[in-house]
């Protein structure tokens, strides 16, 4: 029994630190890496035929681990209206507008020192014959390697990188149109007041649309401008997406607004997207106190009008009344004189 013991206490002992092991290593691919891309984003131009070359920032922002990470590139397309990315890990997946196929990196892995910042180079090489338009690409490094699979390259784990946007010069089609421009609801009781803008991309570049919505009141003054895609988010080939800006204040509001949304978008030919809507802002408390305030001023006027109307018929009886008695004489011989009536008058008589 007592050799049993230790053998049961090692055994123990050695699980738990196996449980322990595992769920910190979970718990660091939970959390991601500690790692810092620069420039999250890269837009840039090539011509058919030509070589670009550039490289990606990465930072190691731990101050105790040491990173060894892969390289992964990637196509990707849009997700959703939001301005989401859909990676694709299929090989055999492709979309008219990829960019991997034509990026190389040099290295299948770095190792990056705490607090440390390397430069990620990477290549493009466009064909002579590739068509005008936009091709997406983004470069990876995670804490994974590659694992080639049928179809597809999966590299399972944590990565962090850069997206590519790059347009390939040439006759390109630069056409988007406005699907959607309403408020979140007809009428506010306060601001804010949320707008729904939706642009559809139907060329073959991915476009830009910068503007604003112009605000007036009822009276036709202009109230504020609200911009649209501060950020610079792009509309990609083929598909959709909103942008939700609003309106906020806080100077008392009330009454109908005009809203006239004036959007841009293309670089070699700049066109216009326009459209106007209304809506209103009703603040329901503040009306039904001043309706509430302006009828029992309403209620007050006519109870002065009749108060004042009955003093003044009181006075005017009060003043006959004294008149009737100062004089009381005259008043009585007025009324005992009588009417005189008509006596007939007799003519002279005529002497003969």
């Amino acid at each position: 029994m007592k050799k049993i013991m230790p053998l049961f206490t090692l055994i123990v002992l050695t699980l738990t630190s196996f449980i322990f092991l595992l769920s910190t290593s979970l718990t660091k691919a939970q959390e991601g890496l500690t790692l810092q891309v620069s420039p999250p984003i890269l837009e840039i131009e090539i011509k058919p035929g030509e070589t670009y070359s550039d490289f990606i920032k990465f930072e190691n922002l731990s101050a105790t681990e040491t990173l060894t990470l892969y390289p992964q590139i990637l196509s990707f397309k849009a997700k959703g209206d939001e301005g989401a990315q859909e990676f694709i890990e299929d090989t055999a997946e492709t979309t008219n507008f990829s960019l991997a196929q034509w990026v190389v990196i040099s290295t299948d892995m770095v190792v990056i020192k705490p607090l440390e910042r390397i430069v990620l180079p990477f290549t493009i090489t466009v064909p002579v014959d590739a068509e005008p338009g936009g091709r997406y690409a983004a470069v990876f490094l995670g804490n994974q390697p590659i694992v080639p699979e049928e179809g597809s390259n999966v590299a399972l784990g944590a990565k962090t990188g850069s997206i590519i946007l790059a347009k390939i010069s040439g006759d390109v089609t630069e056409s988007a149109t406005l699907t959607t421009f309403k408020t979140g609801k007809e009428s506010y009781q306060y601001p804010p007041v949320d707008f729904e803008v939706v642009i559809k991309n139907n060329g073959n570049i991915h476009v830009k649309p910068e503007g604003n919505i112009q605000i007036t009141n009822m009276f036709g003054k202009e109230v504020t401008k609200v911009d649209i895609n501060k950020s610079g988010g792009n509309v990609l080939p083929e598909s959709s997406r909103k942008y939700t800006p609003s309106w906020e204040t806080d100077k008392f509001t009330l009454g109908k607004f005009t809203a006239v949304l004036n959007l841009t978008y293309g670089e070699q030919n700049p066109m216009n997207l326009s459209q106007t809507i209304s809506f209103w802002v009703l603040p329901v408390k503040e009306i039904v106190i001043a309706l509430a305030a302006l009828s029992l001023l309403i209620l007050l006027f006519f109870v002065l009008v009749k108060t004042y109307n009955r003093m003044i018929m009181k006075k005017a009886l009060k003043m006959r009344e004294e008149v009737e008695k100062t004089n009381p004489i005259t008043n009585t011989q007025t009324s005992a004189t009588p009417t005189p009536q008509n006596t007939p008058v007799n003519p002279p008589s005529q002497m003969s």
